[in-house]
């Protein structure tokens, strides 16, 4: 079981993601939504997702989330 103060890390960056959304370029949102459209795709950010809740990453921004996912899904990115 996770601490509080894991669980507290995470919801934070769930919240500092969702408050970033206004601060994505437009280029960037398309490229995401583009690929997002693609069911292959749809589980690379189910597992970015996971990775969150599993304190594994925690992206400080809903761009640099979205680059992660587009890394991924172009075939660029690696785990790390």
């Amino acid at each position: 079981m996770r601490d509080m103060r894991a669980e507290a890390r995470i919801r934070s960056c769930f919240d500092a993601l969702a408050a970033s959304v206004d601060d994505v370029s437009p280029e960037l949102l398309e490229a995401y939504v583009e690929m997002f459209q693609k069911i292959e795709h749809g589980k690379i950010d189910s597992a970015l997702r996971q990775s969150i809740h599993q304190g594994l990453w925690l992206p400080p921004s809903a761009t640099e989330y979205m680059q992660r996912f587009i890394a991924f899904a172009s075939g660029t990115g690696a785990p790390s």
